[in-house]
Protein backbone atom coordinates (compact mmCIF):
# COMPACT_ATOMS: atom_id res chain seq x y z
CA UNK A 1 0.00 0.00 0.00
CA UNK A 2 1.45 3.17 -0.93
CA UNK A 3 1.68 6.02 1.85
CA UNK A 4 0.90 9.58 1.02
CA UNK A 5 1.36 12.96 2.88
CA UNK A 6 -1.07 16.20 2.48
CA UNK A 7 1.24 18.79 3.91
CA UNK A 8 -1.37 21.65 4.30
CA UNK A 9 -1.91 24.49 6.96
CA UNK A 10 -5.32 24.16 5.99
CA UNK A 11 -7.14 21.05 8.24
CA UNK A 12 -10.21 21.21 6.11
CA UNK A 13 -8.24 20.46 3.04
CA UNK A 14 -6.35 18.11 4.64
CA UNK A 15 -9.04 15.97 6.03
CA UNK A 16 -11.09 15.87 2.49
CA UNK A 17 -8.34 14.88 0.42
CA UNK A 18 -7.45 12.27 3.47
CA UNK A 19 -10.68 10.59 3.29
CA UNK A 20 -10.72 10.67 -0.24
CA UNK A 21 -7.56 8.71 -0.54
CA UNK A 22 -8.30 6.49 2.45
CA UNK A 23 -11.07 5.75 0.05
CA UNK A 24 -9.06 4.89 -3.20
CA UNK A 25 -6.62 2.34 -1.28
CA UNK A 26 -3.77 4.77 0.19
CA UNK A 27 -2.50 4.82 3.91
CA UNK A 28 -2.69 8.79 4.14
CA UNK A 29 -1.14 10.96 6.75
CA UNK A 30 -1.78 14.93 7.46
CA UNK A 31 0.91 17.75 8.39
CA UNK A 32 -0.10 21.27 9.04
CA UNK A 33 3.24 22.10 9.37
CA UNK A 34 6.54 21.78 6.81
CA UNK A 35 8.70 20.80 9.93
CA UNK A 36 6.73 17.70 11.25
CA UNK A 37 6.43 16.82 7.67
CA UNK A 38 10.40 17.11 6.95
CA UNK A 39 11.51 15.01 10.10
CA UNK A 40 8.83 12.23 8.39
CA UNK A 41 9.44 12.69 4.90
CA UNK A 42 11.30 9.09 4.40
CA UNK A 43 8.39 7.34 5.25
CA UNK A 44 6.16 8.30 2.59
CA UNK A 45 5.89 7.12 -1.71
CA UNK A 46 4.47 10.87 -2.29
CA UNK A 47 3.19 13.68 -0.70
CA UNK A 48 0.75 16.79 -1.67
CA UNK A 49 2.51 20.26 -0.48
CA UNK A 50 0.73 23.58 -0.21
CA UNK A 51 2.90 26.32 -1.81
CA UNK A 52 2.25 28.98 0.59
CA UNK A 53 2.21 27.70 4.74
CA UNK A 54 2.30 29.96 7.35
CA UNK A 55 4.71 28.96 10.05
CA UNK A 56 4.15 28.83 13.69
CA UNK A 57 5.47 31.54 15.79
CA UNK A 58 8.89 29.69 16.89
CA UNK A 59 9.36 27.99 13.80
CA UNK A 60 11.94 29.31 10.75
CA UNK A 61 9.48 30.43 7.91
CA UNK A 62 9.31 27.64 5.16
CA UNK A 63 6.66 27.60 2.04
CA UNK A 64 5.90 24.45 0.12
CA UNK A 65 9.36 24.80 -2.54
CA UNK A 66 11.96 25.53 0.53
CA UNK A 67 10.37 22.15 2.20
CA UNK A 68 10.86 20.63 -1.36
CA UNK A 69 14.31 21.87 -2.50
CA UNK A 70 14.69 20.57 1.46
CA UNK A 71 13.53 17.14 1.51
CA UNK A 72 15.33 16.57 -2.02
CA UNK A 73 18.14 17.83 -0.54
CA UNK A 74 18.32 16.07 2.31
CA UNK A 75 16.88 12.39 1.31
CA UNK A 76 18.93 10.11 -0.93
CA UNK A 77 15.46 8.95 -2.27
CA UNK A 78 12.78 11.70 -1.23
CA UNK A 79 9.09 10.77 -2.25
CA UNK A 80 7.78 11.83 -5.19
CA UNK A 81 6.85 15.71 -4.23
CA UNK A 82 3.80 17.56 -5.43
CA UNK A 83 3.77 21.26 -5.03
CA UNK A 84 -0.20 22.44 -4.89
CA UNK A 85 -1.99 25.41 -4.15
CA UNK A 86 -5.84 27.35 -4.53
CA UNK A 87 -3.46 30.13 -6.03
CA UNK A 88 -2.31 28.04 -9.07
CA UNK A 89 -4.33 27.93 -12.07
CA UNK A 90 -3.65 25.75 -15.02
CA UNK A 91 -2.84 28.98 -17.37
CA UNK A 92 0.36 29.84 -14.72
CA UNK A 93 1.49 26.52 -14.27
CA UNK A 94 4.53 26.70 -16.82
CA UNK A 95 5.68 30.09 -14.41
CA UNK A 96 5.15 27.93 -10.93
CA UNK A 97 7.50 25.48 -12.69
CA UNK A 98 10.10 27.85 -12.93
CA UNK A 99 9.22 29.14 -9.43
CA UNK A 100 9.92 25.44 -8.14
CA UNK A 101 11.72 23.13 -10.71
CA UNK A 102 12.43 20.52 -7.94
CA UNK A 103 8.90 20.00 -7.66
CA UNK A 104 8.27 16.48 -9.46
CA UNK A 105 4.42 18.19 -10.19
CA UNK A 106 2.24 21.30 -9.98
CA UNK A 107 -1.06 21.36 -9.49
CA UNK A 108 -3.90 23.55 -8.72
CA UNK A 109 -5.93 22.81 -6.08
CA UNK A 110 -9.26 23.14 -8.12
CA UNK A 111 -8.34 19.97 -10.01
CA UNK A 112 -11.14 17.00 -10.21
CA UNK A 113 -10.78 14.56 -7.97
CA UNK A 114 -11.18 11.93 -10.75
CA UNK A 115 -7.75 13.82 -11.75
CA UNK A 116 -6.16 14.06 -8.65
CA UNK A 117 -6.71 10.38 -8.34
CA UNK A 118 -5.23 9.81 -11.61
CA UNK A 119 -2.65 11.96 -11.70
CA UNK A 120 -1.23 10.37 -8.28
CA UNK A 121 -1.43 7.18 -9.56
CA UNK A 122 0.25 7.78 -12.89
CA UNK A 123 3.20 9.06 -10.80
CA UNK A 124 3.30 6.23 -8.35
CA UNK A 125 3.53 4.04 -11.42
CA UNK A 126 5.79 5.82 -13.52
CA UNK A 127 8.25 6.19 -9.79
CA UNK A 128 7.64 2.26 -9.53
CA UNK A 129 8.66 1.89 -13.45
CA UNK A 130 11.83 3.60 -12.58
CA UNK A 131 12.62 2.09 -9.31
CA UNK A 132 12.34 -1.23 -10.73
CA UNK A 133 14.59 -0.58 -13.32
CA UNK A 134 17.18 1.02 -11.14
CA UNK A 135 17.65 -2.28 -8.56
CA UNK A 136 16.76 -4.80 -11.40
CA UNK A 137 20.13 -7.30 -11.75
CA UNK A 138 21.31 -5.25 -15.52
CA UNK A 139 20.99 -2.32 -14.14
CA UNK A 140 23.12 -3.28 -11.16
CA UNK A 141 25.34 -5.34 -13.43
CA UNK A 142 25.76 -2.09 -15.38
CA UNK A 143 27.28 0.31 -12.51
Amino acid sequence: MHKIAIVDDSEVWCMAIAYLLHRAGYAVATFTDAHTFFQDAKHFDLALIDFSMPSRSYQKEMDGCELIHLVKKSLEEPPILVLISAFFTKLIIPQVVDLCPEADAHWDKSISTEELLVQIQNLLSQRNTSHSKSTSPQAKKSS
